[in-house]
């Protein structure tokens, strides 16, 4: 019983890796001319089969969600717990230098995000 929408083999597979046979048993086993490839029929009803064969891509974040991300990382999320208590004890320039700090560090994170994910998107 198959298990996938592949279409059928002329050939019973052979056990052994791909790169392990010779090149005539797999051209036989996939219904391949070595000379000419595929004929544009057979390419289609394999196209409409098993899909384009590239990579899925994944969707690209936004500005806004790479900023919020710099606020999730547990270390930033207890620094700002420090300037609310901070604040709340009255201690001014603690909480300023606090925030300060967290600005700059998603700022920072932001930009290398930021241009990462271009970097990606490029390959």
């Amino acid at each position: 019983m198959q298990e996938s929408n592949d279409p059928p083999l002329t050939a019973p597979p052979d056990p052994r890796s791909w790169h392990q046979r010779e090149v005539h048993e797999l051209t036989a086993e996939h219904a391949v001319d070595p000379e000419h490839g595929l004929h544009a029929a057979e390419v289609e009803q394999r196209l409409e089969l098993h899909g384009p064969n590239e990579l899925p891509s994944k969707a690209q974040r936004g500005p806004l969600a790479i900023l919020a991300a710099q606020f999730t990382d547990f270390m930033v999320l207890v620094l700002l717990a420090a300037a609310v208590v901070s604040g709340l004890i009255g201690d001014l320039i603690d909480t300023v230098a606090i925030l300060v700090i967290v600005v700059l560090n998603a700022v920072i994170g932001f930009m290398q995000s930021w241009r990462a994910d271009r970097a990606l998107a490029a390959l």
